[in-house]
């Protein structure tokens, strides 16, 4: 649930595709 929040916050952040490919990267990462 709390990625789910983070992943929102993140697309809001940034609606950019580099944004998305970020937060995917990221989630990755983790």
């Amino acid at each position: 649930m709390q990625q789910q929040r983070v992943f929102r916050d993140i697309a809001q952040r940034g609606k950019t595709s580099l944004g998305w490919f970020g937060s995917m990267v990221s989630h990755c990462i983790w």
